[in-house]
């Protein structure tokens, strides 16, 4: 296939994570991918790095022009800019240059109805959400059948070797910002320091709406300053998960796709999280990990004292976690549901 894959997103994102992981999939599957991404974006960036050919979208104009020049096989675009743009620039095109669109969602942002978001999803084949809890919004907001609106999860390739866990050493890993509950995390941690005075706890990150300095503070009026380490952004997630016994995530909101999650489970670790976004999908409780309230570190503190007084527990958990990996979230398995989607996209257009 002959595939345009469309990201206008600036930043890294789930977003843009998802983006670059199935454009590299289909590539490596010997399908002609070509991205259409923001000039200077980070997804132009991390996709040179990945040797995978760019075209530059930042507007309707860049769309049509690209839709014009080539004959697809099919669109993917991954955000709203990009699905409005490709629907509207194929309007202005003859009939033979319309190809089927499929729209991509891993967005933390609610889905928003509205007269124009109606058109466009009418002018789309199918829909791919990277959750069930995103695929729930479509479901009720625009009624997709089963053979439309399909969750396809994103993926992660575990390491070759599993390693050992360390002893009490407990970590949560992502961008501070609030609404990934760090406040509730270090509340956690003064109570398990409580009962086990050795954990330590490890928090990596880079600052978003939220300083080191004021976390730093949080855990010195709390009393447990000599026990927290703060790292700043981790150039190697799968490294920092090798050295945590737990992985804790104690997000407020957010989570619509988890990859932080995945790169815990991949690692073997058990991941303690909280009932929030697509986290109850990923994690299986009381079999690779548990899920706890949000907003709650009495709670959140129970569950991680419970995972480090059981280290045959931690190891079981941290296994099945792996397990699961290989079942649900492999990268074949990403592929596999990615290509049949588009096969049959393309019936329905033909």
């Amino acid at each position: 296939m002959k595939i345009l894959i469309l990201n206008d997103e600036r930043w890294d994102s789930g977003i843009t994570g998802y983006f670059l992981k199935v454009a590299s999939l289909l590539a490596e599957n010997g399908d002609e991918v070509v991205l259409g991404v923001r000039p200077e974006s980070k997804s132009e960036k991390q996709a040179k790095k990945l040797s995978l050919k760019t075209e530059s979208v930042s507007n309707f104009f860049d769309v049509r022009r690209l839709l014009k020049a080539h004959q697809w096989d099919l669109i993917n675009v991954h955000t709203g800019r990009t699905h409005s743009w490709t629907v509207l620039a194929q309007k202005t095109l003859s009939q033979n240059k319309r190809r089927p669109v499929v729209r991509t969602r891993g967005d933390a942002k609610p889905l928003k109805i509205h007269p124009l978001s109606r058109y466009i999803y009418k002018q789309t084949t199918a829909v791919i959400t990277a959750s069930d809890h995103i695929r729930n919004q479509y479901e009720i907001g625009y009624g997709f059948n089963e053979e439309q609106l399909r969750t396809i999860y994103p993926s992660v390739s575990p390491p070759s070797m599993s390693s050992p866990l360390p002893i009490f050493r407990v970590g949560i890993l992502g961008r501070l910002d609030p609404v990934k509950g760090h406040t509730f995390f270090l509340e956690a941690a003064s109570q398990v320091l409580k009962e086990i005075p050795m954990v330590q706890f490890f928090v990596a990150g880079k600052e978003a709406n939220l300083s080191v300095a004021l976390l730093k503070n949080h855990a010195q009026q709390l009393g447990i300053e000599s026990s927290v380490h703060f790292l700043g952004f981790h150039p190697s997630a799968a490294d920092f998960v090798k050295s945590c016994t737990v992985g804790v995530i104690s997000s407020i909101g957010s989570e619509e796709v988890s990859r932080v999650c995945l790169e815990w489970m991949a690692g073997g670790r058990p991941v303690v999280g909280t009932l929030v976004g697509c986290l109850s999908e990923l994690i299986e409780p009381g079999e690779t990990g548990l899920i706890v309230s949000p907003n709650d570190s009495i709670t959140l503190g129970k569950a991680i004292l419970r995972i480090l007084r059981n280290s045959d527990l931690a190891s079981r958990w941290g296994q099945n976690a792996r397990n699961v990996i290989d079942r649900r979230f492999s990268p074949e398995i990403q592929l596999e549901k990615t290509v049949h989607l588009f096969k049959w996209a393309l019936q329905q257009h033909g």
